[in-house]
């Protein structure tokens, strides 16, 4: 049996304090990035930035949900449905993820075969985003599971298919969207 003296109470408090720094960096920068690219979008017009827009503020909204900080600061009256909107959070980041691939790869003009496969997917997508409002909680945690983990392997996938074609910036969204799946992204879903 473990002892419950493991940590101390000054120890534990200063812990604690520095985990909530570093997650309220990563949220503020979170924030701050779908802002800059909904005012881009809103001077550009390129959908792009929309799509991308809300691709951060779903996979905002499931990480604020799955942590506990947005249950504690904004929505404690959802209860034990959190974890629902954890599951809706990042299920709608898988289908607004891979719009946004679609328009920063321009598979529709560079790679129709893949723009295809995506479309349907993101089909699959939105069919799942209305499941997870349905069905119980154990079982949409589980679809999120099946689709985050298909949405990161698709489109990890699909750039490195555009990187091959040199289909431009493909090389750049490879990279980033590798660093977004390793650090946990949709995979930790």
């Amino acid at each position: 049996m473990l002892s419950y003296h493991l940590i101390a109470p000054e120890a534990f408090y200063a812990q604690n304090d520095r985990h909530n720094f570093w997650l309220a960096t990563y949220f503020g920068m979170l924030l701050a990035l779908g802002l800059y690219n909904l005012l881009l979008f809103l001077g550009l017009k390129e959908r792009v930035f929309l799509h991308y827009t809300l691709f951060v503020a779903g996979f905002g909204v499931a990480i604020l949900s799955f942590n506990g900080i947005g249950t504690l600061m904004f929505w404690s009256f959802l209860g034990e449905n959190t974890a629902r909107l954890v599951a809706l959070g990042f299920t709608f980041a898988s289908a607004t993820g891979t719009l946004f691939a679609q328009s920063f790869l321009n598979t529709k003009a560079y790679c129709p075969r893949w723009h295809h496969l995506l479309s349907i997917f993101r089909s699959y997508c939105w069919l799942a985003v209305i499941a997870m409002l349905l069905l119980p909680i154990p079982v949409a945690l589980h679809l999120m599971d099946v689709t985050g983990f298909t949405a990161a392997l698709l489109l990890l996938l699909c750039g490195s298919h555009c990187s091959l074609r040199r289909v431009p910036s493909a090389r750049l969204f490879v990279l980033a969207w590798s660093l977004f799946a390793r650090r946990g992204g949709l995979c930790a879903a």
